[in-house]
């Protein structure tokens, strides 16, 4: 991971129930905060100020100077937390971001072609809102296309974490078992048995097909979730009506 971000969680009996991250931009006194989020079920507690102050405390670890937060103006609950706690909104002089919003909901797909029809410049770059992108992204690929002017797209590389900072640098298969090596040479094993499926849950998506794999129920089914692996905008559920699957971590290749 990259060593200027920081990310941590707070838990409750071992579930994340909130997430803060930032980033300290390097050769400046500048510190970027990039996520403050709490499950909705426990709002209202005042942890989000404790994100924020710990955020704070990171800061000045890193000798900052400043701490900016790019917060939409509809998110209302963001921007109180942040005048409750003494920060200034910065003046909005020569601003030159365009924010463009549907009247419905046309999903992805129509909603990124109207933003293609509506772009001005000559690059388009492209992040989902969970992403979090190296400091040099952007000036990395403007230099490929200038370097390469046949080429009409360029991805990046893209790298899993988890809540503990660990990188998921391969997923393997052996057999019945699905294997995620983790950075720190742990290992995650997941062994789904005869009747364990891993569903993915889209926020903003209903009644689609949630099942990942190619038997059981095509939709989540309302009991037997033993698993949740929670994200900013999707859920993964581990369902299993008879418990034969189980999830386990190995500290080394040698357990």
């Amino acid at each position: 991971m990259d060593p200027d971000t920081h990310v941590f969680v707070i838990k409750k009996n071992k579930w994340v129930i909130g997430i803060g991250s930032m980033k300290a931009i390097p050769n400046t006194k500048i510190v970027e905060i990039f996520h403050i989020y709490i499950d909705s079920e426990y709002r209202r507690q005042s942890l989000s100020k404790k994100i924020l102050r710990h955020l704070e405390s990171l800061a000045v670890k890193e000798n900052a100077e400043f701490m900016n937060a790019r917060i939409m103006p509809k998110n209302i609950i963001a921007n109180a937390l942040f005048k409750s706690e003494g920060y200034i909104e910065k003046e909005k002089t020569g601003r030159k971001i365009k924010i463009f919003q549907n009247k419905e909901n046309l999903g992805l797909t129509k909603s990124l072609n109207i933003l293609i029809k509506k772009a001005e410049g000559k690059y388009i770059f492209r992040q989902d809102s969970d992403d979090i992108s190296h400091h040099n992204r952007l000036l990395e690929q403007v230099n490929f296309f200038k370097s390469n002017e046949d080429y009409a797209l360029c991805g990046t590389f893209a790298q899993i974490i988890d809540e503990n900072n660990r990188l998921v640098k391969k997923i393997t298969r052996f057999s019945k078992y699905i294997i995620l090596t983790l950075n720190n040479n742990s290992y995650c094993l997941i062994h789904l048995g005869m009747s364990g499926t891993l569903h993915i849950l889209n926020n903003n998506k209903k009644k689609v097909i949630t099942n990942l794999s190619f038997y059981q129920y095509k939709q989540l089914p309302a009991k037997h979730n033993h698993l949740k692996f929670i994200f900013s905008n999707f859920k993964i559920i581990y369902n299993d009506p008879r418990r034969f699957g189980f999830f386990k971590l190995f500290k080394s290749l040698e357990e």
